[in-house]
């Protein structure tokens, strides 16, 4: 196999922090076209549905899949404290030390 080189362009929809509102500085209807018309998961979904290698019925299996086997690992986590979960915020909104 041979090297490749990928040339991506990204855009953030989302705002910067939870005190960030981008909408100050680039227009509404600029975040939705991106946000709809150039998702790139939206657009992969669709280039595999139209190639036969996916659909909603298979989605419907893995998703059902997948929750029975996050349940399973995680039943056995929280009745034994097996880990914590830190609120996702902290680091933008909590300046003390991490526990």
């Amino acid at each position: 196999q041979k090297p490749v080189l990928v040339e991506a362009l990204t855009y953030r929809v989302g705002h910067h922090s939870t005190s960030d509102d981008s909408t100050k500085y680039r227009p509404v209807d600029e975040i939705e076209h991106w946000k709809m018309a150039k998702n790139p998961v939206t657009r992969f979904r669709k280039w595999i549905e139209m190639n036969g290698w996916w659909s909603d019925e298979h989605e419907s299996e893995v998703r059902n899949r997948i929750k029975k086997e996050v349940n399973n690992y995680n039943i056995p986590c929280i009745l034994f404290g097996l880990f914590y979960v830190k609120p996702m915020c902290w680091n933008v909104t909590y300046f003390g030390p991490f526990q």
